[in-house]
């Protein structure tokens, strides 16, 4: 004979590196831990920043992708039972690793990138990078519960910094 028991206790363990972000993509609501700060992106500014967008009511709803923000550290992002409407968003995301094919469109990831590595000095930009796996243009593959931006249209910007609503940014041109 079996039993089916709620699922009460689901947490979910993200790292944040000495960087100072990650992206998180899952399919049931999380609260946001203390220390760390969850952003949307609902459109691209002048074809090169992200306009992040906080979430201040404590819990990131089910399949929202975000950008985390926080010290370095391991952090518990435990299953919220507030329900919340799926936040619009530019972002997408994976439940599990897998492999994207670009076709014509253009697929951006996470990184910490130095911007002009040919000058001796450690240039480094927080922002989403155009996505590419090895020597392979064609596709890339995506981490298990990890976001990725996803233009619809061909695009020749390779990378797109933040732009927080305090004003502050990352990336080229700060």
């Amino acid at each position: 004979l079996w039993t089916i028991d709620e699922a009460t206790d689901i947490n979910h363990l993200v790292n944040i590196s000495s960087v100072g972000y990650s992206t998180l993509f899952l399919n049931y609501p999380v609260a946001i831990p203390d220390g760390v700060a969850a952003y949307t992106a609902n459109e691209i500014i002048d074809d090169k920043w992200l306009n992040m967008q906080e979430i201040t009511s404590g819990v990131i709803p089910a399949k929202t992708a975000v950008v985390l923000r926080g010290d370095a550290g391991i952090y518990n992002f435990a299953l919220s039972n507030e329900p919340r409407t799926v936040v619009e968003d530019i972002f997408t995301g994976t439940l599990y690793k897998q492999t994207i094919t670009k076709e014509s469109d253009k697929y951006y990831v996470l990184a910490n990138v130095d911007i002009t590595p040919d000058d001796g000095e450690d240039n480094k930009e927080v922002g989403f990078y155009n996505a590419v796996s090895g020597n392979n243009t064609d596709e890339f593959i995506n981490a298990a519960n990890k976001a990725y931006l996803h233009i619809p249209e061909a695009s020749k910007t390779v990378f797109f910094g933040f732009r927080f609503e305090d004003g502050e940014t990352t990336g080229v041109g700060e």
